[in-house]
């Protein structure tokens, strides 16, 4: 399989889920996992996430950026999944919180989108 192939499938794993598999550097060191809901991405290297304020790995970022996110299929076919890794951005502006607020957030921030905290991931891979 070439460089190219591979890109290709692995975009389109990532076009197909709606969640990550995210983890950070937990206040003690230690591997903290979490699904979080991608909002948006823009090819392989920068993904956005939504979540609420008060969640715990919104602090976890503050302290430590790095990330590392994985996609996953494996549904009635071969098992794929691909992994990145790259720095958190945490992201305050209002408006870029409104263009990722989709029916279903308030799901996950029930105070709405000034409670919503909103991530950029830009990725290497």
């Amino acid at each position: 399989m070439t460089e190219e192939q591979a890109r290709a499938i692995a975009l389109a794993l990532v076009q197909a889920a709606p969640i990550a598999i995210v983890g950070s550097i937990g206040l003690r060191g230690d591997p903290q996992i979490k699904a979080l809901i991608k909002a948006r991405h823009e090819g392989l290297k920068t993904f956005w996430f939504s979540t609420n304020t008060s969640s715990e790995h919104v602090a976890l970022f503050r302290e430590d950026p790095r990330a590392w996110i994985y996609f996953a299929e494996g549904n009635g076919g071969p098992w794929r999944g691909v992994a990145l890794s790259g720095r958190m951005e945490l992201l305050q502006d209002r408006a870029l919180r409104e263009q990722s607020w989709e029916e279903g957030c308030e799901r996950h921030c029930p105070e709405g989108v000034n409670r919503a905290q909103l991530y950029r991931a830009p990725l290497h891979c």
